[in-house]
């Protein structure tokens, strides 16, 4: 059977690579993207959705719920380089909606995107840190990777000790300068890995699997 996974999100270039190796593998990868960042026909396998709605997440774990048996991993992606680039773009009179609109939309699709791996019973929540490129990034992007780490870090944490059926959470950390190669290492590990307990542990790209129950 194929493996299905949903991806955060299609403002990430490797989040993009990272479908590609996993259809490249026969898997099914659809995107999430931001309804009101979109100005075209989105790609095949994009799901839109407001990052500031509640209802608008669900609708998300709805549309996957349609598109496929069930889900094999979610996967959210913190990508430094780009988001640094971002951030750097951003006014100061534009940064709290901005940071709110990415704290609030990764909080409220992982919360939700839980709940649905546990109603089926079985799937990964997957996190992953891209390293950023500037030693001296802004405050905003500090902000921003600090909350997605606090986020994953306490995610496995909580789930650690509830562990039961083939529920899985995975920490990643990549800091090569290779995110084609980066890519292909990951959706490795998620067609064919054994679970295994990892906790709250972040792994670097190239490790052995290491998937930890929640």
């Amino acid at each position: 059977m194929s493996h299905s996974a949903l991806i955060s999100d299609s403002s990430s270039s490797f989040s993009l690579r990272l479908a590609e190796s996993l259809r490249s593998r026969g898997g099914e990868a659809f995107l999430t993207a931001s309804a009101a960042h979109v100005h075209e026909s989105p790609a095949p396998g994009t799901i839109l959705w407001n990052r500031l709605s509640l209802l608008s997440a669900r609708t998300v774990s709805v549309s996957m719920k349609n598109r496929c048996e069930s889900v094999d991993s979610v996967v959210f992606v913190y990508d430094g380089p780009e988001t640094e680039d971002s951030c750097a773009r951003v006014s100061l009179e534009e940064s709290a909606a901005f940071l709110e609109e990415w704290n609030r939309g990764l909080f409220l699709l992982s919360a939700v995107m839980e709940e649905h791996l546990r109603a089926q019973n079985r799937g990964k929540l997957v996190f992953v840190q891209r390293a950023g490129s500037s030693p001296s990034k802004a405050k905003a992007a500090a902000m921003l990777e600090a909350a997605f780490c606090r986020l994953a870090e306490e995610t496995a944490e909580a789930f650690g000790a509830s562990a039961k059926g083939g529920l899985q959470t995975l920490l990643v950390r990549l800091e090569g300068e290779n995110p084609a190669e980066d890519a292909e290492w990951l959706a490795e590990r998620l067609v064919s890995a054994a679970p295994e307990r990892g906790g709250a542990r972040w792994i670097k790209s190239g490790s052995r699997p290491l998937f930890g129950k929640f």
